[in-house]
């Protein structure tokens, strides 16, 4: 709609010409709907600060606002639709208001008032569309930037959670190496106990043996004498 506003708007210049507004600026006492339709131009190009009062609405204006045809029409051509005051708007709404206040009425009694009229009812159609709009392209484009925040964030945070991986990965290795040396250490400490056990098994079982040879040997040494004795 935003778009058909300004086609329709543009369209309208395209009705005007050199010969037209020269035609429309010549007038020296036009109808008050013609007077009307420049009025409503005059607001709309009037300082973004300085809307142009109501006493100084007058047709001796009008035609010194188009006594250079083509600078006119640059102004028309070159007006800035995104930003029209609020105080400009209301002040056309007086205009606007009017039932004769249409292209197809002002065609009937000049064809440049017709074209100026439709760019100026298509102007206003324009800005109201724009400020329904204007905000909620605000809101996706603040909706945007802070989405692109959040994903900036989010890739930061993946970043960081791939080096705590990694680091975690190293950190896994080391200790699964610690723990590698610990159960060899521990297996080696067991297996030197059984060994050590064993030894100490031997060791008793050897004594033992001993002890029994001793005996052995004192009773052998007993009976030797005992036989000698006899014979």
């Amino acid at each position: 709609r935003r778009v058909h506003g300004v086609q329709r708007a543009k369209k309208a210049l395209e009705t005007l010409n050199k010969a037209n507004l020269t035609e429309l600026k010549s007038f020296k006492a036009p109808p008050p709907e013609v007077q009307d339709v420049l009025y409503g131009v005059m607001i709309l190009l009037s300082p973004p600060n300085d809307v142009i009062r109501e006493r100084d609405r007058t047709w001796a204006n009008a035609t010194k606002l188009m006594q250079r045809v083509d600078i006119f029409l640059q102004k028309l051509l070159s007006f800035d639709k995104d930003n029209i005051p609020n105080t400009h708007i209301s002040a056309l709404k007086t205009y606007l208001a009017k039932p004769e206040f249409t292209g197809s009425a002002i065609a009937q009694k000049s064809y440049a008032a017709a074209g100026l009229c439709d760019w100026v009812i298509n102007i206003e159609k324009y800005h109201q569309i724009h400020c329904f709009v204007q905000p909620k392209r605000e809101q996706v484009e603040e909706s945007r930037h802070r989405l692109e925040q959040v994903n900036r964030e989010v890739a930061k945070t993946k970043a960081q959670v791939a080096k705590l991986q990694l680091k975690l990965q190293e950190v896994q290795g080391t200790f699964d190496a610690a723990d590698a040396e610990r159960q060899r250490v521990v297996s080696e400490a067991e297996n030197t106990a059984l060994r050590l056990d064993l030894a100490q098994r031997l060791v008793k079982a050897l004594a033992s043996e001993n002890d029994r040879w001793n005996q052995n040997i004192e009773d052998l040494v007993r009976q030797r004498r005992v036989a000698c004795g006899d014979v």
